[in-house]
């Protein structure tokens, strides 16, 4: 409330003498302060109070005082108070030293100047307590509050003052969200998600909320920086191998074609892998339309045909395919029991992708010829005999006998629930889209075999095998073992595989003699069976020379060079060669060195094209007439020859192991080898299967089912290539 105006003073009346300095009587005070207004009411708005009951009002002064007690006492904040005595009843303070009344008592300048101009000690002693008692007060200022309100007013804040669009951070941010939807399986839409933001915000308030269209842009721009990357990568490459395949989307609504690549990158001394495409394969799937695409892709990435070491393919299985009616919807079962029904039309399809395997690989012989050098997957080839196995006509029936209680077992939940209880296993079905299915099943049958005939003797009314039946089963696991276990060594991706095939080959052929001469040993009569193993040996021989003679035979008229000599850049591999082979090995790798990094004299050239023509067997004497003939004119050796003749000499120790990466040794003895490694290092980037291309499908089977089985095109590609060359994402400082 305002105090009221001071009246002014009465005309005549007596003038009183001012008091002394500092002094003012309390009489006079309280005369001269207005009248304190106590404005506290009772519930139905009267006063509480009458005036006579009030007590007397105080002076301005004294409110001051009033205001600064609690109901413990007078504060007093101030160090000055420690050399005064207070008396509440008067509202006075006393000075200790002297007696001298402070008034009002809540006055502190009244209390300091006290003590200044009367009591300089006690005066000193309080500057150092106040100065100390400020000190306190300020580091308790500068402090930062941990409260549970002053975190939830700083959320509340940030949340309400997301980054500024264009700052660091938001490009930050934004950047990442960017790096995880290429880097994972999520879409933009699953960023751009309601229940996702949250997640955000719940790291960082302040984030930013980015929509779909904000994400495929950065996304865009981080992967043009990624394709700079690698073609930085291809560019600083002195050769490159390719791997291609192609695959279908389920439902045979579009296909793909997959290229791959591995090189060795010299100045980092480091294996790369990298996924070129997956670009769309429209039809028909031909070796022409194969061979445009592929150097329209080497095209868009600028790499000359010259780098290319090497290119291999393998598209027949998808061929086929293409052209054979596939119901989307067939499960497994269903899959098992047309593999049991219709055993013609699979006789039919076998021959067909045979058939159409040998006209495939002539047609790419041609359009590849002279262009680029080209490899048949040799995965693939090896399928090829395993088929000639499956078409043998004394096998069949065990086969499909087998098929039956397999098929038989899946679809009872009570024979497959004792079974799973007995053994922790269950049967695996036979699918024919797999090559090695046969295996899988028969091995896992003969793995369980006592609690399946138990419970076939409880449970099923079907016939079960014979004793005769079930040892033709182990020795078809046997026989197969050997190719499954030399499929999964050449599938390999993050090392050399090209050295292998030459001694895997040679190892299938010595398998199949030697299983042979143990079914010698048996006497089926025995059994009451005849032995129907007489007529497989001799067809999967046949044919795995056939399809794999120009890799151990030199007399064949397409004999490949390539794989000698990575079996002889192999420490521990090359022992196995024969002193004919070796002397050819390195004799292809000298002119290897000098087509692919040298310049060429018309001398080499005449010679590389002796080596890799492909001439009757009846050339193979000129082959051996010229190494001799090399071997007495050349005295003088070139620093490549040296350094091979260095690499024959090096001891086997007994650390080194068939199974090694023979890249490992290269690495590390680059300085050793500077000429012999470089093309080592090349010649065995070469793959010999398409494995990587099948993992890239993977990818894009896993990316395209459910909600993404829109995904194609430039989006398909987009994430296929961020999934499998993530290393080449950049991040914002880079």
């Amino acid at each position: 409330m305002r105090p009221p105006s001071r009246t002014k003073p009465i005309k005549g009346a007596k003038k009183e003498l001012p008091p002394e300095r500092g002094k003012v009587p309390v009489a006079a005070a309280i005369a001269a302060s207005p009248p304190v207004i106590d404005i506290a009411e009772t519930d139905d708005g009267s006063d509480s109070e009458d005036e006579s009951s009030r007590p007397p009002s105080t002076s301005s002064s004294s409110r001051f005082s009033q205001k600064r007690k609690l109901p413990g006492g007078q504060k007093k904040a101030s160090a000055v108070w420690q050399y005064y005595t207070e008396d509440a009843e008067t509202g006075t303070s006393t000075c200790k030293s002297c007696s001298h009344e402070a008034k009002p008592a809540g006055n502190t300048g009244n209390a300091v100047s006290h003590l200044k101009n009367r009591h300089p000690d006690a005066f000193a002693k309080y500057e150092e307590q106040e100065k100390l008692r400020k000190d306190l007060k300020k580091k308790k200022q500068d402090k930062p509050a941990t409260g549970i309100a002053m975190i939830q007013s700083k959320l509340k804040f940030e949340s309400s003052n997301p980054y500024e669009q264009g700052s660091l951070r938001y490009r930050t941010i934004l950047r990442e969200r960017a790096l995880w939807v290429l880097r994972t399986t999520a879409t933009p839409s699953l960023c751009a998600n309601p229940a996702t933001q949250r997640a955000f915000v719940k790291h960082d308030p302040r984030s930013p909320a980015f929509g779909r269209k904000a994400l495929n842009t950065e996304m865009d721009k981080v992967y043009e920086q990624k394709l700079g990357n690698m073609k930085a990568e291809l560019c600083r490459a002195t050769k490159i191998s390719l791997s291609t395949d192609i695959w279908t989307k389920r439902g045979m609504s579009e296909s793909k074609l997959a290229v791959t690549v591995r090189m060795y990158d010299h100045p980092t001394k480091t294996m790369r892998r990298m996924t070129l495409a997956c670009r769309t394969f429209p039809s028909p799937h031909s070796a022409a339309r194969l061979f445009k695409l592929t150097m329209e892709i080497l095209a868009g990435w600028e790499i000359p045909s010259y780098k290319i070491s090497a290119v291999v393919t393998d598209n027949v299985e998808d061929l086929v395919q293409s052209n054979s009616p596939v119901n989307p919807d067939e499960s497994e079962e269903e899959e098992a029991l047309l593999s049991v029904v219709s055993v013609e039309m699979e006789d039919a399809n076998t021959q067909q992708e045979v058939n159409e395997y040998m006209r495939f690989e002539g047609e790419c012989e041609t359009e590849f010829d002279g262009r680029i050098k080209r490899h048949s997957c040799t995965i693939h080839r090896l399928q090829t005999a395993v088929r000639a196995f499956e078409k043998n006509e004394k096998l069949k029936p065990i086969i499909k006998k087998a098929r039956i209680i397999v098929k038989t077992f899946r679809m009872s939940h009570v024979t497959t629930g004792e079974l799973l209880k007995a053994t922790g296993l269950t049967l695996i079905a036979d699918v024919s889209a797999r090559w090695n299915s046969t295996l899988l099943f028969l091995r896992r049958l003969d793995e369980v075999r006592e609690p399946v005939e138990e419970i076939m003797a409880r449970r099923l009314k079907i016939p079960g095998l014979t004793p005769g039946e079930w040892l033709i089963i182990k020795f078809i696991i046997r026989l197969l073992e050997k190719f499954n276990t030399v499929t999964d060594k050449l599938s390999a991706d993050k090392e050399a595989t090209i050295h292998r095939v030459h001694f895997y080959t040679n190892g299938l052929v010595r398998h199949l003699e030697s299983v042979r001469d143990a079914l010698l040993k048996l006497d089926f009569s025995s059994f009451h069976i005849e032995n129907p193993f007489e007529g497989v040996i001799l067809a999967m021989d046949s044919e795995l020379s056939r399809v794999l003679g120009y890799v151990i035979d030199d007399c064949n008229s397409k004999f490949d060079a390539v794989y000698i000599a990575s079996t002889f850049l192999h420490k521990k591999l090359r022992l196995t060669l024969p002193q004919r082979l070796s002397s050819l090995a390195s004799r292809w790798l000298s002119l290897k060195n000098i087509e692919w990094y040298e310049e060429p004299t018309q001398g080499t050239l005449l010679e590389s094209t002796a080596l890799n023509a492909n001439s009757s067997p009846d050339g193979i004497d000129d082959l051996d007439f010229f190494i001799d003939a090399s071997s007495e004119v050349t005295q003088q050796k070139s620093p490549f020859d040296l350094e091979v003749q260095t690499y024959v000499s090096l001891p086997v120790g007994s650390d080194d192991n068939v199974e090694d990466n023979p890249e490992v040794f290269w690495i590390q003895n680059a300085d050793k080898f500077p000429l012999l490694s470089r093309l080592a290092l090349d010649i065995l980037a070469i793959p010999t299967a398409s494995s990587a291309p099948e993992r890239v499908f993977s990818i894009a089977s896993a990316a395209t089912m459910g909600k993404g089985n829109r995904l194609a095109g430039h989006n398909l590609e987009r994430k296929i290539l961020c999934l499998r060359n993530s290393e080449y994402l950049s991040d914002l400082d880079d």
